[in-house]
């Protein structure tokens, strides 16, 4: 059964009603991957919303990893729909800190055994079956080397100096404005620069991406890296991305 017609002049209605129902599915009021407010793209077997640009990236997942379809342009089927509504942006965002992979280049974290086991999860809640608890061990090994194989791959094509250097977390003051740690002032890392730094100097909402790094959720900058208009008045990037 189709959920939007394949032609007539009903195609514009339906494909704005589906579109309307993706987006109250809870997390996918826009691209997962990046958080652009223009997602007309979906993951239909991860649940999710996204932009053009990660469509992309997830077309080159395979289908079985990341099967992509267009929102305003594409058939869909009952069971599409069916499927998606099981998942959303806050059951796949669940799942990524759950598994530690939420900061992991989506051209991996998407083959781990733990969003593997993810998918078939959602299918079978779709399809009204008991969910699977684990996935077999042969099958976590072999997602597991694949996904060692791939970080490989992608580190030769990254620009190592684009890599922060961490500092450890043993340093006692904030490496920006030379304050001490303590239990009210806490201690954060840059995502950018590796320093360690206050809450001040690193707002919590001072994020964004870095792809250059794979890292393609919003991940939190000290302000010499990032300024973000909604944490600091003088908007000025101070640092180089």
């Amino acid at each position: 059964m189709s959920v939007v017609p394949q032609n007539g002049a009903e195609w514009q209605d339906e494909a704005r009603h589906l579109e309307d129902i993706l987006r109250h599915i809870p997390g996918n009021d826009g691209c997962f991957d990046c958080d652009n407010n223009v997602a007309e793209w979906a993951s239909v077997n991860l649940g999710v919303l996204l932009c053009v640009a990660c469509a992309g990236v997830h077309r080159g997942l395979g289908v079985g990893v990341s099967f992509v379809r267009s929102v305003t342009m594409d058939a869909w089927t009952s069971d599409q729909l069916t499927l998606m509504k099981q998942g959303g942006g806050e059951r796949l965002r669940q799942c990524l800190i759950d598994s530690e992979l939420l900061t992991t280049s989506p051209k991996l974290r998407y083959h781990a055994p733990a969003v593997e086991l993810y998918r078939q999860q959602l299918k079978a809640r779709a399809e009204g079956r008991e969910e699977p608890k684990l996935l077999p061990e042969d099958e976590v090994q072999m997602l597991t080397e694949q996904m060692e194989d791939m970080a490989k791959r992608l580190a030769t094509l990254n620009d190592k100096s684009d890599a922060a250097d961490w500092t450890p977390d043993a340093h006692g003051k904030c490496q920006i404005c030379k304050t001490k740690f303590t239990v009210v002032r806490r201690r954060h890392h840059c995502r950018k620069c590796g320093k360690l730094v206050c809450g001040k100097c690193a707002p919590k909402d001072n994020t964004k991406p870095i792809p250059k790094q794979g890292i393609m959720q919003p991940v939190r900058h000290c302000k010499e890296c990032y300024r973000s208009p909604a944490c600091f008045k003088n908007t000025q990037r101070v640092g180089s991305l």
